[in-house]
């Protein structure tokens, strides 16, 4: 067998439309709303549709596996119009329309007007690619049981399987001793609004609640990429500890 690894120019201006998908307060919002299409499609310009195309020319596939909805605007580039066509499989590791929709719920709870509308057009695309390409797909894949039912009534496909997700879990270490003390861990991406929620809510709220019922001491690590304001406030809570853009998470889950 033989690899072959295509590198493609992802040219995206620095507009409103390739603005992040979940933009923090300030950003221009209202710039996102007409753009046509899911933000993290941005990098799906013509210029690298064109690049994976040429990247793909004169070769076959018995099988393309696309990930993320998103992404579904190359198809083209590795099922050519000949006979032969490969089997097309689409893994929907997230329900990107659910997901929105959650997510302008929960701005809309926190009073994040302008994030509640942003999340709610883009939850708006993502029902639009869904409705146009997902017939194209031979078999689709969620990591849930409820996602199936929900992607399948949704859209009507045949061929929605469930493939759980998967974590290789490490072999247990020896850490240092805490003596009585109680450590939870949280790992997550520190900057996604439903992490910076829970984990407000575990902070504020539950952790007291957790040492008057034990009556002991409990501490909170925090782990995780580009954590937000809001998140390193937390820091200023008593045994509340953040780690932010660590090499490796694997110490942690050791200790």
């Amino acid at each position: 067998r033989t690899s072959h690894r295509a590198c493609l120019p992802l040219n995206v201006p620095d507009d409103g439309a390739a603005a992040s998908h979940a933009p923090e307060p300030g950003r221009n919002l209202a710039s996102l709303r007409p753009f046509l299409h899911p933000a993290s499609s941005r990098f799906a310009t013509p210029d690298t549709l064109e690049s994976a195309r040429q990247a793909c020319a004169g070769r076959r596939f018995d099988a393309v596996l696309l990930m993320r909805l998103y992404l579904v605007p190359f198809l083209p580039a590795f099922v050519g119009p000949d006979a032969g066509r490969p089997r097309t499989l689409l893994d929907l590791d997230d329900d990107e329309v659910r997901t929105r929709q959650r997510l302008a719920a929960l701005h809309e709870q926190l009073g994040q007007r302008e994030q509640a509308l942003a999340e709610a057009a883009e939850a708006d695309k993502y029902r639009i690619v869904e409705a146009g390409w997902l017939a194209r797909f031979d078999q689709v894949f969620v990591c849930s049981d409820d996602d199936r039912a929900i992607v399948a009534a949704r859209t009507g496909h045949s061929a929605v399987h469930v493939v759980p997700n998967g974590i290789q879990v490490p072999d247990p270490a020896p850490g240092p001793a805490h003596g009585d003390d109680v450590r939870l861990l949280f790992v997550g991406s520190l900057g996604y609004a439903p992490n910076v929620d829970a984990a407000t809510v575990l902070c504020r709220h539950v952790l007291p609640k957790l040492r008057a019922r034990i009556n002991r001491d409990v501490r909170v690590d925090l782990v995780g990429g580009r954590p937000a304001p809001a998140l390193l406030e937390l820091a200023a809570l008593p045994g509340v500890t953040i780690h932010a853009d660590v090499p490796h998470v694997a110490p942690f889950y050791s200790r």
